[in-house]
């Protein structure tokens, strides 16, 4: 059983352990003695060792029955709470452990390409790269791009190809081409602008929407302007 499967379990069981000490108190003592709402309280205070006293006399069969819901209440609700930690951990684990295992890729490269954006051109490039064997590395901000690329096994930096910092973490000083797949145009001049001033000798290749755009382009710095939409 999964860690998941087994939270799901655990949380079912505290449900019913909740519900049948609360129904078990009102039978037993009465509900003129204890109220559903005393009851439910008395269990879940119980269950989680808040406990701070009885609410109401309790009766010996009570007792016994508080007995058991302590052995069974309290025994599950400290698994339920490992558990949970248990998933939470080992997702942050995972997560720390993979970063750490794809800045150890990214710190090998040299002379790679940088693709800002992993939509449909970016991906396309990507796809001709691998073909290729050049070395490269995607910069992207969205989760589910991401993900694919996970599943592809291509070397990624998750974070916004407009910050300097970002480009630096690509390692852009020792990259010898980036080419900026983003959708925005104002994106696309900034990227450049960045690119250009972190290294002089970088090959830009840059994607526009707008006409126009190209010469901005071309005075922030890049070597080439292209359009999906227009001849530049």
């Amino acid at each position: 059983m999964t860690s998941t499967k087994r939270l799901i379990f655990l949380l079912f069981a505290l449900f019913i352990i909740l519900v049948s000490g609360t129904i078990g108190l009102v039978s037993i003592e009465g509900a003129e003695n204890w109220s559903y709402l005393d009851s439910f309280y008395f269990t879940l205070i119980t269950m989680t060792t808040i406990g701070f006293s009885e609410l109401h006399p309790l009766s010996p069969t009570a007792r016994m029955f508080v007995i058991i819901l302590i052995f069974l209440g309290v025994g599950t609700t400290a698994y339920t709470i490992t558990t949970s930690a248990q998933i939470f951990l080992d997702g942050r684990l995972k997560e720390y452990f993979e970063s750490k295992k794809m800045q150890k890729r990214i710190d090998k490269l040299k002379k790679h390409y940088i693709i800002c954006g992993f939509g449909r051109i970016g991906r396309y490039i990507s796809e001709e790269l691998i073909k290729l064997d050049f070395p490269f590395i995607v910069i992207e901000t969205d989760k589910d791009r991401i993900k694919e690329m996970q599943i592809l096994d291509i070397k990624y930096i998750e974070g916004d190809a407009t910050t300097d910092s970002v480009l630096k973490e690509a390692m852009i000083e020792k990259s010898q081409a980036i080419i900026i797949a983003v959708g925005q145009d104002a994106a696309s001049v900034f990227i450049t602008l960045s690119a250009r001033g972190l290294n002089e000798d970088i090959y830009i290749l840059a994607r526009y929407e707008q006409l126009g755009t190209d010469q901005k382009l071309y005075k922030a710095g890049a070597n080439k302007a292209l359009s999906p939409h227009l001849v530049s």
